[in-house]
């Protein structure tokens, strides 16, 4: 035991002595030592032997000799003390290291030894000098070895390999080794969808809606300089400016205007890059161009516009339209002349739009469209979608006619029948002195056609054919005076604003007012001109009844 504390004391101070070679270890300096300090050993034959005991520390005989006692006969010290096993008798008791004795052998034993070898304690570890946690100290390798092969401090097994790079699409925050990185097209995302900017879907990517999942490309180019069209007339329709109307502007431009060589007409003739659904943009997505992708975006002209004003699809009015200048100094809203020549960039959409009705004041409209497709359906003039009347209005039909006239509280009226009655009438009664039937003003023609048929009895005449007269439920109907027909002239007549919407030939009618016992007033419905003729001429006639 002192040998072997010896030793374990003795070890710090051996392996300082190789502090020069990294590699050297307890486990090498254990095997130095066993390999400089052998176990003696003995041989001893049949008969008498003299050995000396070679260990530092006393063993009780009998247990010294106990692996070889069948062979053992007697054992003799030098104080003539002897052991004899076959009787059970120890009178030497202990082997001291020095001492010489006799022993008799019944038989040859070979490499006998009283020492064991040195015993060392066990001290698991790595024991392998090319691991990250080589353990000097330990003499058992326990499988932990860790390998470092880049040197960088992380031991191989919790290596990760992958891109470093911040910017690619596969970066890994957690890579502690460079791996492969992947990069995209310019404006695309790393899932493959489009950026403003991007060159997609034929051209380039000037509007992405909130969801990415729709938007519009423009041209890579203009296609020429066009007039936008139809001067002097308004196209019904083409009047929106918001995002999502500029296919439906287009399609109403090509409806109104019969010019061929317009805008609209190119834009939508206009085929690229396998597509030939193109289209003249709204002013708000004439303007997205300009912010996104021409020399004002933060990326630069990349849409290569030129230094002139593009059209777009919104109409401002009869003589002018909407456009916009992309290079330089110049309008944010132009409102151009339709005869000029301006450039014409189409656009397109892709994605999932959804096709419908965007206007609210429409029966059918659709909350959920965001690109208007020409299914706007509206109430008739007057009347809400369910077909309630919500107020008269001069054009309309309602009350069994066309209303012609409505007083200021907008809950009375006037209206004409749909259709002249058949065939021509006298006034009646020529020569002859009716009493009444004298008044001309609105709201006179009732009292006026019954002062007729009451002083005239000649029939049929135009006031008993009016009286007479019934249509859409109503059978209440009558001449109207001189200013009730002139007011039908100007409202639903030729000289409307809609035009000749009550179907009025051109021709005289006939009025309730009378002039003298030989005329009446009339008025002419192909201009408007009033005077008085004979009661004898046969004229048109148009009733009328309030409501």
């Amino acid at each position: 035991m002192k040998k072997l504390l010896y030793i374990l004391l003795f070890v710090p101070i051996a392996l300082f002595g190789q502090e020069n070679d990294p590699c050297y270890s307890v486990n090498e300096f254990m095997t130095q030592t066993e390999g400089e300090n052998p176990s003696i050993i003995k041989n001893f034959v049949g008969g008498w032997n003299m050995f000396g005991y070679p260990c530092s520390q006393s063993v009780d005989l009998s247990n010294a000799f106990n692996s070889i006692v069948e062979k053992v006969i007697i054992v003799k010290d030098n104080s003539g003390n002897v052991y004899m096993p076959e009787f059970g008798f120890n009178g030497i008791g202990f082997l001291d290291g020095g001492e010489g004795y006799q022993i008799k052998m019944t038989n040859t034993e070979y490499g006998f030894s009283f020492c064991e070898h040195i015993s060392w304690p066990n001290i698991e570890g790595c024991t392998d000098c090319e691991a990250s946690n080589f353990n000097q100290w330990a003499n058992i390798d326990d499988g932990s070895c860790n390998y470092d092969s880049d040197g960088d401090g992380i031991i191989d097994s919790l290596e990760i390999i992958g891109c470093q790079d911040s910017l690619a699409c596969n970066y890994d925050e957690t890579a502690t080794d460079a791996g492969l990185c992947t990069y995209v097209e310019p404006y695309f995302n790393c899932d493959g969808t489009p950026q403003i900017g991007a060159s997609y879907q034929g051209g380039i990517v000037f509007y992405l809606d909130e969801t990415g999942q729709h938007g519009l490309v423009a041209a890579i180019e203009d296609i020429g300089n066009y007039e936008w069209g139809c001067v002097d007339v308004m196209v019904d329709g083409a009047d929106e400016q918001a995002v999502g109307y500029g296919l439906q502007n287009t399609n109403d431009i090509v409806a109104v205007c019969a010019d061929t060589t317009i805008a609209a007409i190119a834009a939508l003739a206009y085929e690229s890059n396998g597509f030939n659904d193109w289209f003249l943009p709204s002013f708000d997505e004439l303007y997205l161009m300009k912010t996104n992708i021409s020399e004002s975006s933060q990326i630069g002209n990349i849409g290569q516009f030129n230094n002139w004003w593009n059209w777009s699809s919104s109409e401002m009015d009869e003589t002018t339209a909407f456009a916009s200048t992309f290079v330089g100094e110049g309008c944010y809203m132009c409102e151009n002349y339709k005869g000029a020549e301006g450039a014409v960039r189409p656009i397109r959409a892709f994605g999932n739009w959804t096709m419908g009705c965007m206007d609210v004041t429409a029966c059918n409209f659709y909350p959920e469209a965001n690109m208007a497709d020409g299914s706007c359906e509206f109430p008739e003039q007057g009347y809400d979608c369910e077909g309630n009347i919500t107020e008269y209005v001069v054009g309309m039909e309602a009350e069994g006619g066309i209303v012609f006239y409505v007083d200021e509280t907008g809950q009375h009226g006037l209206v004409a029948a749909t259709e002249d009655l058949e065939g021509t009438y006298e006034w009646g009664c020529y020569g002859t002195d009716v009493n009444g039937a004298n008044e001309t003003a609105i709201g006179s023609g009732y009292q006026n056609t019954l002062d007729i048929v009451a002083g005239c009895s000649y029939t049929p005449i135009a006031a008993s054919e009016a009286l007479a007269y019934e249509s859409g439920g109503f059978d209440d109907w009558y001449l109207p005076s001189r200013y009730e027909l002139l007011e039908m002239y100007n409202t639903i007549g030729n000289g409307g604003p809609q035009g000749n919407i009550g179907v009025f030939q051109n021709s005289y009618y006939w009025s309730s007012s009378k002039g003298t016992n030989y005329n009446a007033w009339f008025v002419g419905f192909d201009n408007g001109y009033t005077t008085t003729i004979s009661k004898g001429n046969a004229s048109r006639v148009r009733v009328i009844r309030a409501f």
